[in-house]
């Protein structure tokens, strides 16, 4: 039996009982890089975790509350503004909010000049990067006094202290990336417009090297036993559509009946659904499932063909929706059964649960687009006809979806004429016969020629 006072993995704390259940100790690091051991009590352990995150949220909101809205302070006021206030009033005053007509209308809101245009969940993530990382790390420090050193030391508590999620470590060298570039052009702008601030310390500053991991697709193999599992599934045609034509999970379910054109057989993407964090403390939920009028590559829209037997599929389920009477107000090819957008989470979990049925382990629905990408590499695909179906915007990043399947190494080397090393001696011992051979005959030749001259 195991004992219930044993510490848990790296990382989660360690439990012991006491008289009202159980005790959980933690070694928390603060934004400033202190550290604490604070302890949870509750009857249950998986409430020990519960009081333990919102401890961890309220250290959060703690240390970023003694900040001013940025918002608030005018240009006068940025003698005395902080590092933290700042990069939130760059991300808000140069990052253009994504409004709709109709709000603007409404509200009478009117652009910022120069503000780029950025799509609401690139916000959010801005957002949550300052929310998580920046403003806790920094919290009042005037940015007037921030040197590139101070910079650095940010950079170097991401990489060895930087998780959030209650374990140890650093966060991933893209992650830290990600952040520092919500920071470096902040500081940029910064520069001649904060008094005192006359250069951008961020740059130049050491990154962690980003080592390409590589992400997981599916072989030959797999890809027939990961379809075979699919039938078992509601969302059966979803699955197939996705890993056939590699869409984003969020363009496929955006799909409406007006984006399938059946004489053509081709696909107009133009939308991308994906769920945003809020950042409203009275939102009765923290997330909320958004429909984007543009693709994740910045693109308004792209066409696709589509193979027959993809186009079949449609068309039957096309008859099938009719006849089903079921609610579709928005005219979706994949709708709930209510008529609206599909969760990407719910996706994520049939994934998943194929995956088990197939026996195939590491498969998020990502894996599934490399899959088609590698596909279409292995039959000598032209990389900017890849781009196109991908809807990519670079095709450097279409090189990242491409990977080489071990048997095109194998078929690539077999291709180079090289000689068995037996059959290379072989050759030398003949080559080294004939050679003496005929360097005997030359002497000859030339003793007959003198002989002659004579």
């Amino acid at each position: 039996m195991a004992n219930e006072n044993s510490r848990r993995a790296k990382g989660e704390g360690s439990y012991r009982k006491c008289k009202t259940g159980w005790l959980l100790q933690i070694t928390y690091t603060a934004p400033d890089g202190t550290r604490s051991r604070p302890c949870f009590t509750a009857k249950t352990k998986a409430a020990c975790q519960a009081a333990r995150k919102l401890f961890e949220e309220e250290q959060v909101r703690l240390a970023t509350q003694k900040l001013r809205d940025p918002d608030s302070f005018s240009h006068s006021e940025y003698q005395d503004v902080s590092l933290s206030e700042w990069v939130y009033h760059f991300i808000r005053f140069y990052k253009r909010d994504p409004k709709t007509s109709e709000e603007i209308k409404k509200t009478g809101a009117a652009r910022r000049k120069g503000a780029k245009k950025i799509k609401r969940s690139t916000l959010a993530s801005y957002i949550n990067i300052w929310r998580t990382h920046i403003a806790p790390f920094f919290l009042d420090e005037r940015l007037a006094d921030i040197t590139d050193d101070r910079i650095q030391e940010f950079i170097n508590f991401l990489a060895t202290s930087g998780r959030k999620d209650g374990k140890p470590g650093g966060l991933d060298p893209k992650t830290i990336y990600n952040i520092y570039m919500v920071l470096n052009p902040a500081l940029k702008k910064a520069v001649g417009k904060v008094p005192g601030f006359r250069v951008n310390v961020a740059e130049g500053i050491e990154l962690p090297e980003r080592i390409d991991k590589g992400t997981r697709y599916l072989s030959q193999e797999e890809m027939e036993r990961f379809l075979q599992a699919a039938q078992e599934e509601e969302l059966r045609d979803a699955i197939f559509l996705f890993l056939t034509t590699g869409l984003r999970l969020g363009e496929l379910l955006g799909l409406e009946w007006d984006d399938y054109n059946s004489q053509t057989k081709k696909l107009n993407i133009s939308r991308n659904v994906i769920r945003v964090q809020l950042f409203d403390p009275n939102a009765p939920k923290k997330t909320e499932l958004i429909v984007q009028d543009t693709t994740k590559s910045g693109k308004e829209h792209f066409e696709i063909p589509l193979r027959d037997d993809i186009c079949h599929l449609l068309n039957r389920r096309k008859i099938n929706e009719k006849r089903s009477g079921q609610p579709n107000p928005k005219n979706l090819i994949f709708p709930t059964r209510n008529g609206t957008y599909v969760d990407p989470r719910h996706i994520e979990k049939v994934v998943e649960r194929i995956a088990q049925r197939a026996e195939i382990k590491h498969i998020s629905p990502h894996a599934l687009r490399h899959t088609f990408a590698t596909r279409l590499a292995e039959s000598n695909i032209h990389l900017r006809t890849i781009q196109e179906l991908l809807g990519h915007a670079s095709s450097q990043t279409t090189e990242r979806y491409t990977h080489i399947a071990d048997h095109m190494k194998r078929e690539a080397v077999n291709q180079i004429g090289f000689t068995e090393p037996s059959q290379l001696a072989v050759n030398d011992s003949l080559r080294s016969t004939t050679g003496k051979a005929a360097s005997r005959q030359r002497v000859n030749r030339g003793r007959k020629g003198v002989y002659s001259r004579e």
